[in-house]
C-alpha cells in the first residue's frame, strides 16, 4: 500500500442503532495503522449499492411494455437498465457490446425471434443470465427456451407478481419457471 493511501478493511454493525463503523488502514512512509471511523448507514449503503449494481438489457418490441418493466425494476435499486432493444438482432449486438449481467428477453421479436437470439447471445455473452419474458404460454416453447440456456421464464400477464422473484432466483443461480403456462410443464 502506498504512503498516504487507505483501504476499507471491514464494516461492523454496532448495537441496534444502525450505526456503522468502518475500519481504515492508513499508511504513511513509516507505518500502517488501523483506526475506526464512524459513518452513516445510508452512506455505506450507497457505496455498497454502487458496487453491487446488476446491469440489465431489456428486450421487447413493445415500447409501453419496456416502460412498464422499467418502472417495476426501479423497486430494486441495484438493477440498472444499461440498454433496451426492440428486435432480436439488436439484442444480440447489445449483448455482445455490453456483456450485461441479466437479459430480459421477449420471444416474439421482429427480425430475429427471442429463441434464435438467445442461441446467439449464449455465444457472444455466455455469462449473461437470460430470463424470457413473453406472451408465449406454451409449456413446449418454455422447455425449448430453457433448453437453450434461459434460466427463467415469466409470462407477461404475470410480470407484476413474478418478475422480481424470477430475477432474485436467477441471480442466485437458480432456475425460475413462472405460472400461467398451458400444456404439460
Amino acid at each position: 500500500m502506498r504512503a498516504g493511501s487507505f483501504a476499507l478493511v471491514g464494516l461492523n454493525f454496532i448495537g441496534c442503532q444502525r450505526q456503522l463503523e468502518k475500519s481504515l488502514v492508513i499508511c504513511n512512509a513509516a507505518e500502517c495503522k488501523m483506526r475506526s471511523v464512524p459513518v452513516s448507514y445510508e452512506s455505506v449503503q450507497a457505496v455498497l449499492l454502487q458496487n453491487l449494481t446488476i446491469s440489465v438489457l431489456l428486450v421487447d418490441d413493445f415500447v409501453q411494455f419496456r416502460a412498464a418493466v422499467s418502472t417495476l425494476l426501479r423497486k430494486k435499486p441495484e438493477l440498472q437498465i444499461v440498454a433496451e432493444a426492440s428486435d432480436g438482432i439488436e439484442a444480440v449486438e447489445q449483448s455482445r457490446q455490453l456483456q450485461p449481467d441479466l437479459i430480459l428477453l421477449d420471444i416474439g421479436l421482429p427480425k430475429l425471434n427471442g429463441i434464435a437470439a438467445a442461441q446467439q447471445i449464449r455465444e457472444v455473452a455466455p455469462q449473461s443470465k437470460i430470463i424470457f419474458v413473453t406472451q408465449e404460454t406454451s409449456a413446449d416453447i418454455m422447455k425449448e427456451a430453457i433448453g437453450l440456456g434461459g434460466m427463467g421464464y415469466v409470462v407477461k400477464s404475470k410480470v407484476e407478481s413474478e418478475l422480481l422473484k424470477a430475477i432474485d432466483r436467477v441471480l442466485e443461480g437458480k432456475q425460475f419457471i413462472g405460472t400461467g403456462l398451458t400444456g404439460n410443464p
